[in-house]
């Protein structure tokens, strides 16, 4: 009778034991106004307990940067990462920050000094991108302080020159860096020593 009693007790805790071990859980991201392919509330993923998601969502807001999943709104609480282990249903909550526009942003056209090429900058954030008119590019990043830009180039596509034949972003040549005054006035863009002077305009 005791070997019964114990067999029995031994295949109930084997059996909650493996059932534990597969049991899911649910975690609900909360959008807070985001976006995700159509959903503007919330997406689930479920995973087996004490495993990672690997793939967080990554959702969209429009002039907001997304600052990753927390466990309480407004980035409160405690980030919820690719590496932290999921052992109960919980809510995360989307953190977003109010993206603060440079005052170059958006595009900019301008001509060389004797109007044989066109021109375009091309801001967003802190990246840039410049057009020639005959085809050549180069992209990069850049700071400012009221007075001054410098721009840092790290990928060229410079067939003339043949820097590039086109973008790698695997492999930068040593990135240029260029440091020139600057005014915005009236949507005009000037640089020194570009163009004679001679603006670019906001488009």
């Amino acid at each position: 009778m005791n070997r019964t009693v114990s067999f029995s007790l031994l295949a109930i805790l084997l059996a909650f034991g493996f059932l534990g071990c597969n049991e899911k859980f649910t975690v609900k991201f909360d959008l807070d106004g985001g976006n995700i392919s159509g959903d503007t509330t919330s997406v689930e993923i479920k995973v087996k307990s004490g495993e990672v998601i690997a793939n967080l969502p990554n959702p969209k807001k429009d002039n907001f940067d997304f600052d990753g999943w927390f466990t309480q709104k407004n980035g409160a609480g405690t980030q919820f990462t690719t590496s932290t282990k999921v052992t109960s249903n919980l809510t995360v909550y989307a953190k977003w920050s109010t993206v603060v526009n440079t005052p170059f942003e958006g595009s900019w056209k301008g001509w060389n000094g004797d109007g044989s090429a066109i021109k375009y900058f091309e801001f967003s954030g802190n990246d840039f991108l410049i057009i020639i008119a005959n085809e050549n590019h180069a992209k990069g990043t850049f700071t400012y302080t009221a007075n001054t830009i410098t721009i840092t180039v790290t990928h060229f596509c410079f067939d003339g020159i043949n820097w590039l034949s086109e973008w790698d972003e695997n492999v930068a040549p040593t990135p240029f860096i260029l440091t020139v005054n600057y005014t915005i006035s009236n949507d005009n863009l000037s640089l020194e020593g570009d163009g004679n002077g001679q603006p670019f305009i906001k488009q």
